[in-house]
């Protein structure tokens, strides 16, 4: 019998409500792209022709390349839903797909509404999830076997990794396993509730069956899994579809494989380069909004969807390029809102560097950064300046008012910069400094962006300072190879702030979070020596090694033995206080697997706080997408109201247009 996690299954018979539709095939989409012609296409077209309520965009760029399994880009973010949301404030879940959902240390269950469809009329339910989630956990070579994390053999690294057993009926699944050291594979669960209905993946699923019956999964080998599951759960490949391909609704003749989208909005034809959706009725939101359908215009050109704005032809869009004057042009019918913050560009710093491990000197080249004149030369009203480094952008809970009064908010100080150097033994000798060593104080600012403003200004503003900085660019792949073998001083780069779907970002706990996976760290080397340190000094701690990957795991028998790498910061809220040791990467890996919100919130103050003190990253820019709609045709929800927070362009579903997929638009 094989050593599998264990499942019910209940399969449901489909039945189509309404005539069956395609989706987009790679094929398609390529179709799509090469009959746009940016500078002939009038924007004003796609709506005039439609009976009822249709609401227009823009949309820069041509349709990304999408396949029936995974679609990225925009139609993952709009055509596609989730059990949940968390509100952007609160934490507290709004549900979607699901009714309810339940988590502990040793198992997550998610229930589905009753009655939910897929846009092709067939019924989503507990067995879309549940199959996928056993493949994919039973089947994938990235993970060790469920025995070997069983018996304790293998410490989980993922909250995935830690499942042992699967189950699901109707409209609930349910996920068993070891998740106190771990992030809750909730949020993998939430954002696959509506990805992959069965029809996509039958042939996988007897596939996958024939393969394990006969062999448990320690003796399956790896590669077999990764042939079969790896290639196929992520991507439904070619072979598990029909040759006729994936057709659009106007197009499918009852041959091929039927579309099924899970979101509000399902793409059903093309015309004329202009991608139409149409409504879900079936969906839980349909009854909010008497928008029938959703029209997208592809272009090419750098300036079509400001045109389109200046014009007023399009409802709505997302625009992250914006300055004052574009603003000041757009019609009168046009209201803005502000998006939840997407990117976050800083200078990420190499801990190898004996001078870069000192904090005081992180602080100091933090403290000569003018950030309002870097937001100021970007020339884009939707950036600005990052207010409280570790703190800006994350959830309000997670820093009260008190705490975020007493972190350091690092303004552009030199007096402040020039005593954090001298206390690290630095000396100014005519406007220069130099080391400990007596050395001439240089830095190398990396960079593999083909606009390099931002850059240059930083190397000006520590130039200016005394220190002899250069900004360098070098091609992409070069760059994150000189990142990865730490072969660098400093280098700009970005981050994303988070997701809405369910998973709790904190960036100060999960910068250190890789520290359990040996090599995933090694380009900032960031507390590196002192988990190496305390490995060696302490027996309930040492180091896996997988022989087939060459990855590395710290492994340890309570999570208590995790309380001995420590780092300085003064006591919580006391800026000014006697600096103390404090366990971060405990608190770290507390902060990911904590169920609880409050318990959540106090080891997110704790990482957020040591974060912020010890500056591993030196935060700069902040970029929170802009957001206009038409409010004289359409009735949309106040800028205050909360959901333009779920408004982000890497959040899955709540997406570009969080008002649309929500039903929250309506005809005036």
């Amino acid at each position: 019998m094989t050593d599998a996690p264990r499942r019910v299954r209940r399969d449901v018979t489909a039945i189509s409500r309404r005539k069956l539709c395609g989706s987009i095939a790679t094929a398609g989409l390529g179709a799509v792209a090469g009959c746009i012609d940016p500078d002939a296409y009038d924007p004003s077209d796609p709506t005039r022709r439609l009976d009822g309520p249709a609401w227009h965009t823009i949309v820069s760029g041509f349709l990304p390349e999408v396949n029936v399994g995974q679609p990225d880009g925009l139609l993952e973010r709009f055509a596609f839903d989730v059990g949940f949301r968390r509100h952007p404030e609160t934490g507290e879940p709004t549900y979607v797909l699901a009714s309810s959902f339940e988590e502990t240390d040793s198992s997550v269950s998610i229930t589905l509404r009753d009655g939910l469809e897929w846009s092709n009329g067939e019924p989503l339910t507990g067995s879309d999830l549940g199959r996928w989630a056993f493949m994919r956990r039973m089947g994938s070579s990235l993970f060790h076997p469920p025995s070997a994390i069983r018996s304790g053999n293998r410490r989980p690294r993922s909250g995935f990794e830690a499942i042992t057993d699967v189950e699901w009926d109707e409209r609930t699944v349910t996920v068993a396993g070891d998740f106190e050291t771990v992030r809750s594979p909730l949020f993998e669960l939430n954002t696959f509730v509506g990805r992959y209905p069965r029809s996509y993946y039958e042939r996988l699923w007897d596939a996958f069956e024939e393969s394990f019956q006969e062999r448990t999964t320690d003796e399956q080998p790896r590669e077999s899994r990764s042939e079969l599951i790896d290639d196929h759960i992520r991507r439904i490949g070619d072979e598990f579809l029909p040759s006729e391909g994936v057709l659009l609704e106007d197009e499918y003749d009852g041959d091929g494989i039927e579309a099924a989208y899970s979101g509000l909005w399902y793409p059903t034809r093309r015309e004329d380069g202009v991608l139409y959706f149409s409504r879900n009725d079936a969906h839980p939101f349909a009854e909010r909004t008497d928008v029938e359908t959703v029209a997208w215009t592809f272009h090419e050109g750098p300036n079509r969807l400001r045109n389109a704005l200046r014009s007023g032809v399009v409802d709505g869009a997302m625009i992250t390029d914006v300055n004052d004057e574009l603003l000041e042009e757009l019609p009168d019918e046009y209201e803005r809102f502000e998006a939840r913050g997407d990117r976050l560009a800083g200078v990420t710093v190499n801990h190898d560097v004996t001078l870069l491990r000192n904090r005081d000197v992180r602080a100091a080249l933090l403290y000569a950064i003018d950030r309002d004149q870097l937001a100021q030369n970007l020339r884009r009203s939707t950036v600005e300046p990052v207010s409280i480094p570790g703190i800006t952008g994350q959830s309000p809970s997670w820093g009260t008012d008190g705490l975020r009064k007493a972190l350091r908010s690092y303004r552009y100080d030199l007096e402040r910069a020039t005593t954090l150097l001298t206390n690290a033994g630095f000396r100014r000798t005519d406007g220069e400094w130099q080391t400990p060593a007596g050395d001439t104080f240089d830095l190398e600012l990396l960079t593999s962006g083909s606009s390099t403003s931002m850059e240059h200004t930083i190397a000006d503003q520590w130039s200016s300072f005394g220190i002899d900085a250069t900004a360098r660019s070098i091609e992409g792949t070069s760059y994150q190879t000189r990142l990865q073998d730490g072969t660098f001083y400093t280098a700009v780069d970005e981050w994303s702030v988070g997701s809405a779907s369910g998973q709790r970002h904190n960036r100060a706990g999960e910068y250190v979070e890789s520290l359990l996976q040996g090599n995933d760290h090694r380009y900032s080397g960031y507390l590196v020596d002192e988990v190496a340190s305390e490995v060696e000094a302490n027996p309930n701690l040492w180091w896996s090694d997988e022989a087939s990957t060459g990855a590395r795991t710290l492994e340890f028998e309570a999570l208590d033995d995790l309380r001995g790498i420590t780092v300085e910061a003064p006591p919580l809220g006391e800026p000014t206080g006697s600096l103390q040791e404090w366990p971060y990467l405990y608190h770290a890996i507390r902060l990911r697997s904590e169920r609880e919100l409050d318990a959540v919130a106090e080891h997110a103050k704790i990482c957020t706080w040591v974060y912020n003190y010890q500056v591993p990253v030196l935060e700069l820019l902040f970029e929170k997408p802009m957001i206009v709609h038409d409010t004289v045709d359409w009735e949309v929800p106040r800028p205050s109201d909360p959901i333009w927070r779920f408004a982000n362009e890497k959040n899955h579903s709540g997406g570009l247009w969080a008002a649309l997929v929500w039903g929250e638009v309506t005809s005036a």
